[in-house]
């Protein structure tokens, strides 16, 4: 009886030439597959128009015993015909299909037929359009035989092959039978199947496709015995697709046949493979096949050993079975979604839309699809995807499923909720609000839908869950909101909400997407107006009413633009000025408000007036961010669709305004608008939701940019004269920061020159800096602006330096000096500063009357290589004949006067009359103007016992400020002894807050200095005073709150180890005065440098500092007493510092113990450095505590509460996990009862910290 996977004659006929050899080919493959023939050895080719030397398909070198006559032993080549024209039962027909037109002869035969000839191979022709009787295939075969003689061959293998016997070769294949029939549904063929439009879709294999598609196909391939393949996965993650490219090599696609459970169970195919005298070879993929049909497919297949393999799809789990193989389909990473989304949506901002496909590709290509087709629409609904998703293989009319979305849909409301353990009240709070709409989804039936959605993978998480993919998630959330949200009343609703759970938060969270929904947006609408939960402002002033509004804002833009036109824009500067709480998200959500064309200005106008009222100090406040708004950001970073002549009179109102405050932000905006080179930009602000991405503005010209920056720019210039204050300086500022980029706009060099040169000739501007622009532009910009702008550059800087001697004077001592004098355009140092100093040096004392034009000046911090120019002129001063006009001139000026003059022509004197210098130094001492100078003067020219006293006096007169031996360093290096002691004393009786800190600067100078990589000290330090400059720091500092010791604590742990190196019967005593000071929690020995000379004292006399430190640690247990047990427990959070009990001798500590074992027992398990060790000679003390004293409950949990003093990075469960398994590890080895007893208490607690640390992480998205 003829069946669906019967051939028919008429089904062979209708093929045309591609389609038979096509057909052929695919029936060669599944032959060889069945008959354990390599696919190497056949060949077919697609080009049936070119000349195929009379063989269109060959099998090559096939060994082995063949049994049905396709494929024969050897080599076999196949001439395929189609249509009823070709009757090889004709001698006329063979003679040209052999021939052609030509003489009957070896050389006229084809090259491919003659190469199998040759081979002893086999010739067959096969008649797709012919049914041939016996006589007429006789007649044909004897045809082929008598021409191949009389061309030489004495025995040729030939046959014929027609309809009937390629009926009978396409039996055990029904898939290539259905691909014969063009049959459709309910069974198809690899091909069919492939052509289904979800099939059709890019597929885009992940990393591990490779691995998991080849195990697939091995199992496929195995020979000895039926197989059956399981896959399962969720909804939506292409196990489908990988099936079909798995199946997809040609060995094994013309054995496979597709269809879904409910088809096959309604069919007869499984009653045809298992008749007995069925033969079929085919690989049955079943998609939609639950538990109890995969069971009920598998029991009838399961006996066809091993002509017959199933591969089983669904999308829940199940219980395993031991003769099934289980595969997994390929994880896609993100870059795997990515490059699906960028098939449909190359320009597409792919890393935001890939987060909402999460791991699915069928998500990805919606995504896609609707990028490219509905932009305003991503969550567009693609081939019932949600609903496919959402009821599995269920009925989606059914009661059952009804009840499903209508739970997830309320769970969508929320980012995420707490379901097990200490957060399941936020799951009974949304039972019972579901419950109150649909009584029979009782908390019973809301634990079977969950558990039903978690094994699907749609809700995910363990004890806090959320809906996956996004997409899923915020589609769920729209409907509900587009059915229920008329009704919606946020009050009721929220009193269900558990008080203290952040499920309030999540469901705010969630409005960021209300644009995509009618009903939605109607609700933000009325939360965000007169009558909502806003409407009194204090809302906006908490923490929890802040995120929701910043999620509103998201939604509905305009909106929350209008409630804070009603609100804040009506705010006294004090009210918000006093505005924290709240703060933050405000300019976060005006900064989103303002990306829009139409709501910019008002948005604007209300930053503006936050930023008047600033209470923030970093860089996205309200100013900053209103300052960012006028970024033109060309490049695709503008912050706004506004155009920027759109946005200037915001720009312009600020800059006019009465408010210093405002016109501070105006003019910061001004810079940021006038930038040109280092744009950058965070992009949240333009990715709101699901709405579509702004329109950022883009020039469509150069010109239109050039207008831009003009705009501001003159709008600068105009307002320049009429700034008050310091604000012209800032403007200036301005003009010459962004002159370089600017100046490169073609149009707009002239204007940028013209204003340099302007503001150059203005009193308060400093023509050093406008000089150092210039020079910088025409040295690094001369590549990227025109020969005319860079001549008009040039003749600028030429003017402002001037050819005079004067303006010599001004470019090479004043503050004029050029980047071009010190560096050449390649970069390298060219210094030509010094030179020139000489040379001017030599003609002001050859003519004095220039010296003397510009001596005044030359004497202030205007002239900033005047130290050099002194020196040079006390060279060609050999006779000092300037020194009194130097310092008569010194004494009259007071307005920024500087020494460096003078400090440098008094080198030249110490150097050439030693005497000399100090009798000028002397004389200054008693001129009541000049002696402040002295110390100074005198650390820059040169040094002397004589001097350093003179020094002294002077700070004792309370002329030199104490701040001054700071920078003495040098100075002090070759001082006498007992005058460095003088000052020493001096010093340590100053109650200055820097003198401490000076001392040991000075110390380490005078003693140490050469003591750089030398263990030998070269000067021997007093042993008093040095022990009393350490103790005095320690002393001076004792009240210090808070002090970053930094060098401080460099030099003292310097002098401490050369003192003890000097001085090692002080140890001790340097120890108590240590231990002393430990009762400051920012004293400078408890860490650093400075406690490892403490640590190196108690390493090298450990029982005698342990006597010591007992004194300090009896009850009651104060700071001092805390400060040092955490030093001896190794004081550091992180495992990283050495606790010093551990050196200490233990016989000592049980000793201190025993004396009052009540108290100290639990104590020292206080403190006890927390490690647990095994290692020959060491003790661990944390488990010795514990073998003495472990059987006193307070002792264990003081040891408890020592060990749970830690800190680390990352996630805390895998760092309690790591703890709790190198304690259990520990207790393998253990045989004390107290230690295994502790270990299991602490244990017990890790593995409550580790649950509930993953129960936070998970709140907290990790």
């Amino acid at each position: 009886m003829d069946t669906i996977f019967t051939a028919k004659k008429e089904e062979l006929e209708r093929l045309n030439p591609n389609e038979a050899v096509d057909f052929f080919r695919k029936l060669l493959w599944a032959e060889a597959r069945r008959s354990g023939v390599p696919l190497s050895k056949i060949r077919v080719s697609h080009r049936i128009n070119v000349a195929d030397g009379g063989i269109d398909a060959s099998v090559d070198d096939c060994d082995g015993l063949l049994d049905n006559g396709l494929i024969m032993p050897g080599h076999t080549g196949y001439q395929i015909k189609v249509g009823h024209s070709f009757k090889p039962w004709k001698r006329s027909q063979i003679q040209k299909e052999l021939f052609r037109d030509k003489e009957v002869s070896r050389e006229n035969l084809g090259e491919s037929i003659k190469d199998k000839l040759d081979k002893n191979g086999t010739y067959v022709i096969v008649c797709f359009g012919q049914d041939l009787v016996e006589g007429e295939h006789i007649k044909a075969r004897d045809f082929l035989i008598e021409y191949f003689k009389i061309c030489g061959y004495t025995e040729p293998k030939v046959n014929v092959l027609s309809q009937n016997q390629l009926i009978g070769f396409l039996e055990p294949f029904p898939s290539l039978v259905l691909e014969l029939k063009r049959y459709t549904l309910p069974f198809q063929s690899h091909e069919e199947w492939s052509n289904n439009g979800d099939m059709k879709t890019p597929y885009i294999p992940s990393a591990d496709y490779e691995e998991k598609a080849a195990s697939i196909q091995q199992t496929l391939r195995s020979n000895d015995k039926a197989k059956h393949i399981r896959i399962i996965a969720e909804s939506g993650t292409g196990k489908t697709r990988f099936v079909l490219e798995a199946t997809r090599p040609k060995d094994i696609a013309p054995l496979v046949i597709y269809t879904r459970a409910d088809e096959l169970k309604s069919s007869s195919l499984l009653n045809q493979i298992n008749k007995r005298d069925n033969s079929f070879n085919l690989i049955l993929v079943v998609d939609e096949c639950s538990q109890q049909d995969r069971i009920f497919f598998w029991n009838k297949l399961k006996n066809q050993e091993c002509r017959v393999k199933i591969i089983t799809i669904y999308n829940q789990p199940e219980s395993l079975e031991y003769d099934i193989n289980y595969a997994d389909i390929p994880n896609l990473t993100t870059e795997d979604i990515q490059k699906i989304i960028l098939r449909y949506a190359p320009d597409s901002n792919v890393e935001r839309w890939a987060e909402f496909a999460g791991s699915s590709p069928k998500f990805a290509h919606m995504i896609g699809i609707n990028l490219k087709l509905y932009p305003d629409d991503i969550l567009r609904p693609f081939e019932g995807i949600y609903d496919r998703i959402v009821a599995g293989y269920d009925d989606p009319n059914s009661e059952e499923v009804k009840r499903k979305k209508r739970v997830l849909s309320y769970i969508a409301l929320f980012k995420r909720f707490g379901y097990k353990n200490s957060v399941d009240l936020e799951a009974k709070a949304i039972a019972k609000i579901i419950e109150k709409g649909y009584s029979d989804i009782t908390w019973a039936r809301f634990q079977e839908i969950i558990r039903e959605l978690q094994k699907r993978k749609i809700l995910q998480g363990v004890s806090t869950l959320y809906i996956t993919p996004a997409a899923l998630h915020i589609r769920m959330w729209t409907e509900w909101w587009d059915i229920y949200g008329n009704s919606f009343n946020l009050a009721e609703f929220l009193a269900d909400i558990p008080e203290n759970s952040p499920l309030q938060a999540w469901f705010y969270e969630m409005f960021v997407y209300a644009a995509q929904s009618e009903g939605a947006s109607i609700v933000v609408g009325k939360l965000l107006g007169e009558e909502g939960p806003f409407r009194d402002d204090n809302y906006l002033k908490t923490k929890l009413g802040a995120h929701f509004f910043f999620a509103l804002t998201q939604a509905d833009p305009t909106s929350a633009l209008q409630y804070l036109k009603r609100t804040i824009a009506r705010w006294s500067k004090e009210e918000l000025l006093q505005f924290t709480t709240g703060r933050r998200e405000v300019v976060g959500a005006l900064e989103r408000i303002a990306v829009w064309r139409e709501l910019f200005l008002d948005a604007a106008r209300l930053l503006l007036l936050l930023g008047e009222a600033e209470n923030e100090k970093w860089a996205n406040n309200a100013s900053g961010v209103f300052a960012n708004l006028f970024s033109f950001g060309y490049r695709g970073l503008s912050p706004t669709e506004a155009p920027p002549l759109e946005r200037l009179p915001v720009l312009r109102e600020a800059l006019n305004s009465e408010s210093k405050e405002r016109r501070a932000i105006a003019i910061l905006a001004c810079n940021e608008a006038l930038e040109s080179r280092d744009l950058m930009r965070f992009v949240g602000a333009k990715y709101q939701g699901l709405r579509r991405e702004p329109d950022l503005w883009k020039p469509k010209t150069y010109g239109e940019l050039g207008d831009a920056y003009r705009e501001v720019w003159q709008l600068l210039r105009e307002r320049l004269d009429t700034l008050p204050d310091d604000e012209p300086t800032k403007v200036v500022d301005i003009f010459l920061e962004q002159a370089r980029g600017v100046g490169q706009i073609p149009d707009l060099a002239d204007m940028v020159i013209d204003t340099v040169s302007e503001v150059a000739q203005k009193p308060y501007v400093d023509g050093g800096k406008v000089l150092q622009t210039i020079d910088r532009i025409i040295l690094y910009a001369s590549k990227e602006i025109s020969p005319k702008i860079q001549q008009r550059w040039e003749q600028l800087k030429e003017q402002l330096i001037g050819n005079d001697f004067h303006s010599m004077m001004k470019r090479y001592i004043g503050t004029l000096s050029l980047f071009t004098d010190e560096i050449d355009e390649d970069g390298n140092r060219v210094n030509q500063v010094p030179l020139k100093i000489k040379e001017l040096a030599q003609q002001c004392f050859l003519n004095q009357s220039l010296l003397e034009a510009d001596l005044n000046w030359l004497m202030t911090n205007k002239a900033k290589n005047a130290y050099l120019f002194g020196y040079e002129l006390g060279q060609n001063d050999q006779e000092f004949t300037l020194l009194q006009k130097l310092i008569d001139t010194q004494r009259t000026v007071t307005l920024n006067a500087s020494i460096d003059l003078l400090s440098g022509y008094f080198r030249f004197l110490f150097e050439e009359n030693i005497e000399a210098w100090e009798n000028q130094l002397d004389a200054l001492f008693e001129d009541e103007d000049l002696e402040v100078w002295i110390a100074e003067l005198t650390r820059r020219s040169g040094q002397s016992d004589r001097a350093a006293l003179r020094t002294l006096s002077l700070a004792k007169k309370g002329v030199v400020n104490v701040t001054q031996f700071g920078v003495m360093n040098g100075f002090v290096q070759k001082m006498s002894e007992d005058i460095f002691v003088q000052w020493i004393e001096f010093l340590l009786n100053s109650s200055h807050e820097d003198s401490a800190s000076i001392i040991l600067s000075l110390y380490n100078s005078h003693y140490l200095h050469k003591d750089f990589n030398r263990q030998e000290i070269p000067y021997l330090m007093p042993e008093n005073l040095t022990f009393r400059i350490l103790t005095h720091y320690l002393d001076f500092h004792e009240n210090t709150v808070s002090k970053d010791y930094g060098t401080d604590d460099y030099l003292w742990s310097k002098i401490g180890k050369a003192f003890l190196q000097l001085y090692p019967e002080q140890s001790l005593r340097l120890v108590d005065e240590m231990l002393k000071h430990f009762n400051n929690f920012s004293s400078i020995v408890r860490g650093g440098e400075t406690q490892n000379i403490l640590n190196y004292i108690t390493r090298k006399y450990s029982q005698d500092v342990w006597q010591l430190v007992t004194k300090y640690l009896d009850y009651p247990i104060n700071s001092q007493a805390f400060h040092i047990s955490q030093w001896l427990r190794g004081n550091d959070l992180f495992p990283a510092a050495q606790g010093m009990l551990t050196v200490m001798p233990p016989e000592k500590i049980w000793e201190w113990v025993n004396e009052d074992v009540d108290t100290r027992a639990q104590y020292l398990a206080s403190f006890v450095p927390k490690t647990l060790f095994r290692e020959e000679g060491q003790i661990c003390l944390a488990r010795e505590v514990l073998v003495r004293y472990g059987e006193r409950e307070d002792v264990r949990n003081s040891l408890i509460s020592n060990f749970s003093t830690e800190g680390w990075t990352g996630l805390a469960s895998l760092y309690y996990q790591e703890s709790r398994e190198r304690l259990l590890d520990f207790k393998q080895g253990e045989n004390n009862e107290n230690v295994k007893r502790w270990i299991d208490d602490y244990a017990f607690i890790l593995e409550k910290s580790i649950e509930q640390a993953k129960i936070d992480e998970e709140r907290m998205g990790f």
